[in-house]
């Protein structure tokens, strides 16, 4: 009654006439209920109870319906909102800074141009300082026919006159530069060296994104000769002694392969000092930090983020490629779609397999191949998690399906809701849990959340950002699919954490630093050993010092997009309805409660 006096004469007439209104549609409502017969009026009461209790437990699932697309909670909330991967990567570049103020940007020949000429400088007032990226070095040629090189920390200051004369330059990027200056670098002063790959990339690329520590650089050839499209590596430097170990294997001569030249670097050097607040920062392998810097530096429009432990199926780029991209610039509803791949958020999902001791070192080059050891008593090929984290991707439908594609008349067996479509694919529903491995566009690519370290919650936290998105998920049929290799090397699957510090010649002010990186690395190597639970570091989960998935990231989630955030949002009906459960609710109960 006061709330209606203060709220004025015009106010307080509309708020009466809304009552009257709602007052005469219940009555109505009562009026049409009481005519129907009694057995329907139980089953309204019945749904009316369901959906007051259901509105009281999830109140964001009440607004929407079983097998719909639904957009995400738009609740205010003062989490970080996300964030996505740049459009095109930063090249590197350089900037020559005249005495009169003007500036003149610089950046590596465009392929195709000759790379040993150098471009004009538009002032003729001198040069007073040069800003380049790591990685790179500046060339320079004067009238008199002299010429020389500056890079950063090296000439770039122009000091006393140096660069007095400069008429033309040349901006160049090489690996040997950029892991020279991390060796004379200051060990303390953390470093991303950023340089890209030499080869033409075609409009419908796909890269492969992936991330590692020196330790599974022999990983990095073998992924290599597996992959035939562009790839972008991010590689972490554990210690100082790395440097030496990556510039040994970075040899000209493997450099200049063809299979190199379609490589994009970024070289990751940490703080190197001795404080026990550095050595615990960089023993944590920042893992979603990797993933993004090597996904910012992918060359075309379709990224692929896997592992460096994988080896991809030998024609994955190219049905990738064929099917996968198609299935992302295809819009569901606009003719705009094919010029826009924003236009429909799906992730194509790539069937992920670990092969077992009785590996005989001989790759399946076929969906058959790889179905008779998926199948084989016991199996040598299975799902590195059956349940949450890989199982939801379903590989008996990629066998089945793909059969079924190859012949001309389909199968009684397939579901309806998972025949093949034109592209070749078939329906996915998110699942809480699940990491699976997934082609998207770079243009709607959600950046991974950085905060993750180690193992553990690092592709689960990104899949579930995707599926608040609305993003669907498909796996296209056909020989797309990543195997992972026993595991045989032990030094080579070590976490970084494992990797002890030398106690021998070490400052006393060290000494807690040391123990507490024994301590990491005692349980990383035991977590790293058991098979039947290595797929967690279990280590990093109990660390409560540590960002986790259940205790940090999940909460966080459901506050900003809803309690109902693990719903498979860019979900069919006709596929929810198979049966499976999806987080709190079971699709196949009445009402999906």
């Amino acid at each position: 009654m006061l709330a209606t006096s203060l709220q004025g004469p015009k106010a307080s007439t509309s708020t009466h006439q809304s009552s009257a209104s709602s007052s005469r549609d219940h009555r109505r409502f009562v009026a049409i209920a009481t005519r129907l017969p009694r057995r329907l009026q139980a089953v309204l009461a019945l749904a009316l109870v369901l959906l007051v209790w259901r509105t009281a437990k999830h109140p964001q699932a009440s607004t929407s319906t079983l097998g719909t697309r639904r957009a995400p909670s738009s609740s205010p909330t003062s989490e970080p909102r996300v964030r996505f991967a740049p459009t095109r990567p930063r090249p590197p570049s350089a900037r020559v800074r005249f005495a009169n103020g003007a500036t003149q940007h610089l950046y590596p020949r465009p392929r195709g141009v000759a790379q040993h000429s150098h471009e004009p400088l538009w002032e003729t007032s001198p040069v007073v300082r040069v800003d380049i990226s790591l990685g790179a070095s500046l060339r320079w040629a004067g009238d008199e026919g002299n010429g020389g090189v500056v890079e950063r920390g090296r000439g770039d200051d122009c000091r006393e006159g140096a660069c007095d004369g400069w008429r033309s330059v040349r901006l160049e990027v090489d690996v040997e530069t950029g892991l020279r200056q991390l060796r004379h670098a200051d060990p303390a002063e953390p470093l991303v060296v950023e340089l890209p790959s030499s080869a033409p990339v075609a409009p419908t690329d796909v890269t492969l994104v992936t991330q590692l520590s020196v330790s599974r650089l022999g990983r990095l050839d073998r992924l290599l000769a597996a992959w035939d499209g562009p790839v972008s590596a991010a590689i972490y430097l554990v210690d100082e002694a790395d440097i030496a170990t990556l510039s040994a294997h970075l040899s000209p001569t493997r450099l200049g392969s063809p299979d190199w030249h379609r490589v994009s670097f970024v070289v990751v050097k940490p703080d190197f000092s001795v404080a026990e607040s550095a050595l615990l920062e960089r023993l944590r392998y920042p893992i979603n930090r990797l993933r993004n810097l090597a996904l910012s530096a992918a060359p075309s429009p379709y990224t692929l983020v896997i592992d460096v432990d994988f080896v991809p199926s030998p024609n994955l780029h190219s049905v990738l490629v064929e099917r996968g991209v198609p299935l992302i610039g295809r819009a569901q509803h606009s003719s705009l779609g094919a010029r826009s791949p924003t236009l429909r958020p799906v992730a194509v999902v790539v069937p992920t397999f670990a092969l077992s001791s009785a590996f005989d070192g001989a790759y399946p080059n076929s969906t058959a191949e790889l179905e008779a050891l998926f199948m084989a008593d016991p199996p040598v090929a299975s799902l590195t998690d059956a349940n949450a984290g890989h199982g939801p991707t379903l590989p008996s439908l990629l066998f089945s399906l793909s059969r079924t594609s190859s012949s001309s008349s389909p199968s009684s067996r397939v579901p309806p809701s998972a025949s093949p479509d034109p592209s070749h694919s078939y329906e996915l529903c998110y699942e809480p849990q699940w990491e699976p491995y997934y082609l998207v566009s770079r243009a709607s690519h959600p950046l991974y959340d950085e905060r993750f370290t180690d193992q553990g919650g690092d592709k689960q936290a990104h899949a579930l950002v995707l599926n608040a998105l609305g993003f669907e998920f498909r796996a296209v049929l056909g020989d797309a699919w990543v195997v992972h290799p026993p595991k045989v090397d032990r030094d080579e699957e070590a976490w970084p954490a494992a990797r002890l510090v030398q106690r021998h010649g070490r400052p006393e002010r060290a000494a807690a630093a040391d123990e507490a990186a024994l301590e990491l690395g005692e349980a990383a190597e035991q977590d790293d050993g058991d098979e039947e639970e290595g797929h967690f570091n279990l280590a990093a989960q109990r660390d409560q010092s540590r960002f986790r998935y259940f205790e940090d990231f999940l909460p966080e989630m459901e506050r900003t997009w809803g309690s109902n955030v693990r719903w498979p949002r860019g979900c069919g009906a006709s596929v929810v309805g198979g049966g499976r459960s999806f987080g709190r609710a079971r699709a196949g109960s009445m009402f999906g409660l």
